[in-house]
């Protein structure tokens, strides 16, 4: 009986489709049932578009190459080229399987290659052989088994590398790829980069992979069913030579198109096995783009690639060779058994995404991957389930990856944010070794202790072989820690002096999450966390720059850059420890320093009136670390400012009521960095100290502990100034001109009283707020540049 229904509901379906209109997309999954006559569904030509009518309709440049496999399958690769001579690296896309490059372009101005393109990459979109666009070979037809006679395995093997070559030759080797795949194709780049790590090293900066299909043990899709009849179903493809599973167009196809997009009898019965497959999630499938992944997927693909992974599937997981059997095994790998892939040879980095709802590559795929295989160190040891709307990865499920970057159209959360600048991305959530590692510099950890016990973290990238310019260390501002100087990625400031051939020291403050220990006492007791900046300038910089003497032999002097209360650190410093400084110290170079803070306007100011009540709280509660990285308060930060469409903007102008107000030199593929990087641990009396230092009239003064204990620590009733006149290091000031909590007036009136010897150089950029001197445009050119050559200026006059 259900047979005759099924048939009927085919018949039903080519009689409508002949009479229709043209609608073949609808808002809601619903509409469908009456979409040639539903005002809420209409006609999308992309559906049923092919790759070149899909560029060039949109207006993008497009050039098409052919690359010949080592086993003489011809390949097609599609390339968008840049714009003018803009181009900020290569990208290479790469379909899952039943797909082809149709996958990166079928969704309009917000397909990816597009928002890449837009962006300013070089955009190129492979197609792996047996697809509609890679349906040659030198010799075989594609209706001959042999054709098809491949898996995986030969993909990753020979496609891979065929199409790298192309790429690099093409673009005259200037620059490495970045590898951005899903599903299969992830598969392919675990199977390449393992077997070709050489290879890989040599052509591939990053494999960005969207649900990597690897170890199956914890499959949950339906298709583990089918895991034990493989070779029956590879056994009768050869037979009837039926190898294409699903081919484009053919006869199959049309059926699956007409069933699941035409007939509003079978599309909910459709839209439930595709569910039961792959995971897909009602909430978060987009009913509009599923006549898209029916109508352009189903690009051809060889039985034998699922006969591999129905054969993993059957092997506990194991992500193996494929498996010919005893006999042809014994001849093919010399043991009963196929081989393992050998993961631990990877060299290159790796960002692994995959969606919470996702029955083809779950978590606990995902997590065994990378955890108990003990890939190589050198590959980064990451795995990220973005949180929705950002991605609508947690909820999405295996075919949602083709439409999570394209769920927010803008540049912030189209791009950058999920894949569109990996560098950015691991920015945004790395740990600062990995962050170090992953760019291919040297890393060193020390710890010392301070006079009071508080333990600190130190990093160092040690300079190159040979060479030495001299020593550099980064003091991060208030809120934030080492990582600061690295989170920006290749232009970060700390890389660059690195590659200018500085000796590279990162300090961490007391309390934060790099220097969160004591001898003696924890970080949940009040004690702890009674430290303003006074104790960090007082202690922390003198404990760090004798550690940094120390392992250097006492060879060379200390150039010190700072952003903030790492300035004001600097001055209190140099204020109540002039010898120190000026046996350890060249010159202090600080960024929007706050010290005299008379005109300060904004929020910082109003927070002034509710200084004391909020350290009284802090006390009570135990919570003086204003803060806590990762704690609810960051949390919930993070998700309004970084994840969340509707409220970023007001976020954003929250932030901007602390930092300045000019928006058009905020970055915002730089506000997850700022968010998530930042809010790194700080005590609440950092924050009264600054209150206190506005209600005195902007008076850079030690920290008022009221009449009666004044007198005991003080011997007055008034705290007193820092003798700034003591300074003897030559100093440096940068400030911005939007900067509302370090003003242009306390700057210059601060400057002035400076001592001659101290005064060596001001400048101001006019357009920068408080935080633009790290994450603002431009500011590789306008600070990271200016303050490089200053060093080096400064070394010429010595």
């Amino acid at each position: 009986m259900e047979g005759y229904i099924l048939i009927l509901s085919v018949l039903t379906t080519i009689i409508i489709t002949e009479c229709k209109n043209p609608n073949n997309v609808c808002k809601s999954f619903l509409d469908y049932q009456t979409k040639f006559i539903n005002p809420h569904c209409w006609y999308n030509p992309d559906v049923t578009a092919n790759a070149f009518e899909l560029v060039l309709s949109h207006g993008y440049p497009l050039e098409v190459y052919e690359a010949i496999t080592e086993d003489l399958y011809i390949l097609q690769v599609l390339r968008i080229p840049p714009k003018s001579k803009s181009n900020k690296g290569i990208v290479f896309l790469q379909h899952p399987a039943f797909g082809s490059c149709v996958n990166w372009i079928d969704l309009g101005n917000i397909s990816l290659a597009f928002l890449f393109a837009d962006a300013g990459y070089d955009v190129w979109m492979g197609n792996f052989r047996g697809t509609t666009y890679s349906d040659k070979h030198v010799h075989l037809s594609t209706s001959s088994n042999e054709y098809w006679n491949h898996s995986f395995h030969e993909i990753a093997l020979y496609d891979l590398p065929a199409q790298f070559d192309l790429v690099r030759k093409e673009t005259g080797y200037k620059d490495k790829l970045y590898y951005i795949g899903h599903s299969m194709s992830g598969t392919t780049a675990f199977v390449y980069a393992s077997l070709r790590p050489q290879h890989a090293a040599e052509n591939v900066k990053l494999f960005i992979t969207w649900a990597p299909v690897v170890y199956m043990k914890h499959l949950k899709t339906s298709s583990r069913f089918a895991a034990p009849f493989t070779n029956l179903i590879l056994f009768l493809g050869e037979v009837l030579h039926l190898m294409d599973v699903v081919p484009h167009n053919g006869l199959i196809h049309k059926i699956i198109i007409a069933l699941c997009t035409d007939n509003p009898w079978t599309i909910k019965m459709c839209i439930s096995k595709f569910q039961s497959s792959l995971g897909l999630s009602p909430d978060y499938a987009v009913p509009e783009r599923f006549p898209i992944l029916v109508n352009q997927n189903f690009a051809g693909l060889s039985i034998k690639v699922v006969a591999h992974y129905g054969q993993m599937t059957k092997a506990g997981g194991k992500f193996q060779f494929y498996d010919y059997g005893i006999q042809q095994n014994q001849y093919y790998y010399h043991s009963k058994k196929p081989p393992l892939y050998p993961i631990d040879k990877i060299k290159t980095p790796m960002c692994l995404m995959y969606g919470g709802k996702d029955k083809l590559a779950d978590e606990k795929v995902v997590v065994f991957t990378l955890n108990k295989k003990r890939i190589s160190a050198a590959v980064i040891r990451y795995f990220l389930a973005l949180k929705k709307p950002a991605g609508v990865l947690t909820a999405g499920g295996h075919d949602s990856m083709l439409f999570a970057c394209t769920l927010f159209p803008n540049k912030y959360f189209g791009v950058d944010y999920l894949t569109g600048a990996p560098m950015l991305m691991k920015s945004c959530w790395f740990w600062n070794s990995e962050l170090i590692l992953s760019h291919g510099y040297p890393l060193e950890i020390y710890e010392t202790i301070t006079e009071d016990f508080h333990i600190l973290k130190v990093f160092r990238i040690p300079p190159k072989s040979g060479i030495n310019n001299g020593i550099v260390f980064l003091q991060h501002p208030a809120f934030g820690s080492c990582i600061n100087w690295i989170d920006l990625g290749n232009v970060s400031l700390a890389f660059l002096f690195a590659q200018a051939g500085y000796d590279v020291w990162m300090g961490n403050f007391r309390g934060t999450i790099y220097s969160d220990k004591h001898v003696y006492l924890d970080t949940s007791s009040n004690e702890y966390w009674n430290h303003s900046f006074h104790e960090m300038g007082l202690y922390d910089l003198p404990a760090q720059f004798d550690l940094v003497r120390k392992q250097t032999h006492y060879k060379d002097k200390i150039f010190y850059i700072s952003h903030s209360m790492s300035g004001t650190t600097a001055y209190i410093y140099a204020s109540l420890l002039p010898q120190h400084a000026e046996q350890n110290v060249k010159l202090f170079i600080n960024w929007a320093p706050a010290a005299y803070l008379k005109y300060t306007t904004g929020l910082p100011s109003r927070f002034s009136s509710f200084a004391n009540l909020a350290m009284l709280i802090g006390k009570t509660f135990h919570t003086l670390n204003f803060m806590p990285h990762n704690g609810l308060l960051h949390k919930l930060t993070i998700m309004f400012c970084a994840e969340i469409a509707l409220t970023m903007k007001p976020c954003f102008l929250l932030m901007q009521s602390f930092q300045g107000y000019d928006s058009k030199y905020s970055l915002p593929e730089r506000i997850p960095i700022l968010i998530k990087q930042n809010f790194a641990g700080l005590s609440l009396k950092v924050l009264a100290h600054y209150a206190q230092i506005f209600k005195a009239d902007g008076r850079f003064q030690f920290y008022d502990y009221g009449i009666k204990d004044n007198l005991l620590f003080y011997h007055s009733k008034n705290p007193p100034l820092y003798p700034i006149e003591k300074i003897k290091i030559p100093m440096c000031l940068m400030y911005g001109g939007k900067d509302i909590l370090v003003v242009e007036k306390d700057v210059l009136n601060f400057y002035n009283k400076l001592p001659k010897e101290a005064k060596y150089c001001i400048k101001k950029i006019d357009p920068y707020n408080h935080v633009d001197f790290q994450y603002g445009k431009d500011v590789e050119k306008w600070v990271f540049e200016y303050t490089i050559n200053t060093v080096k200026q400064f070394k010429g006059i010595e």
